[in-house]
């Protein structure tokens, strides 16, 4: 049985369109990257360093460990996993922008695909519809740590806003 990581990174490997240069900004999307939080953005950190790797950050679809394999006979395991699909964002920039500016262009339609994904991998399977997977969806505007009426500090060391995924329910079978 192949790995739940090793598995979303293909179906996240998936949604990349060709690499035509591979310097630019951008060049191959949406990357991937697991861990726990803060692992991950210390990650984000290093690349920041490298002149080639510093544009090659977002859109980003972090997988964030720990995940728990629930066996539940007949050699399924379930998995509940929690992501989240990044994009860097203007630290100036209001809701009304970062819906424009982020959410609209960027972040919906990297979920719509990667939901799509997800379904047409045949990787896993799922209770109910096979629609979309169960889970629960949260706009992130402007990620940080919640205060009592604003972010306070950012998740991540750059203003960044994000589509949370989680408790996504997936399920597989052996040899899948």
């Amino acid at each position: 049985m192949t790995d739940i990581i090793q598995d979303i990174e293909t179906v996240v490997a998936s949604l990349r369109d060709p690499i035509i240069d591979p310097l630019a900004k951008g060049a191959g999307s949406p990357y991937f990257e697991y861990g726990h939080r803060h692992e991950i953005a210390m990650g984000l950190d290093i690349k920041n360093l490298d002149n080639k790797y510093k544009y090659q950050k977002f859109p980003l679809i972090a997988l964030r460990l720990d995940i728990p394999e629930i066996k539940t006979g007949g050699g399924i395991t379930e998995y509940s996993l929690n992501l989240a699909i990044v994009e860097s964002t203007q630290k100036q920039y209001n809701a009304r922008q970062r819906k424009a500016n982020v959410f609209d262009p960027i972040l919906e339609p990297l979920y719509v695909r990667f939901m799509e994904a997800l379904k047409t991998s045949g990787l896993f399977f799922w209770q109910g519809q096979q629609y979309e997977p169960p889970h629960t969806k949260i706009n992130r505007y402007f990620w940080g740590t919640p205060g009592p009426e604003k972010n306070e500090k950012n998740i991540f060391n750059e203003p960044i806003d994000a589509i949370e995924i989680i408790n996504l329910r997936l399920k597989k079978l052996p040899n899948c």
